[in-house]
């Protein structure tokens, strides 16, 4: 299972994943970071974070989801 915490300062947003049952002294945490994120809503499903962006303009961008087990953005179709 996992911990997420959104974290927003001067127009940044990143998101902090924790393991939450880690039994060992590795917290195995990471930060979700992306160019261009406007929001990440939460859990989509057990191991996905539904991750929203801006366009340069400030626009609507493309939405992704964040894999936990890959660390790795998949972009989402409109």
């Amino acid at each position: 299972a996992y911990v997420f915490l959104l974290h927003k300062y001067d127009g940044i947003v990143d998101g902090l994943v924790l393991k939450a049952n880690s039994a060992d002294n590795d917290p195995r945490q990471f930060v979700v970071s992306k160019e261009g994120i406007s929001n990440i809503t939460g859990w989509d499903a057990d191991s996905l974070l539904h991750v929203r962006t801006k366009n340069a303009d400030g626009g609507k961008g493309p939405n992704y989801w964040f894999d936990i087990t890959s660390r790795s953005f998949i972009q989402l179709s409109s």
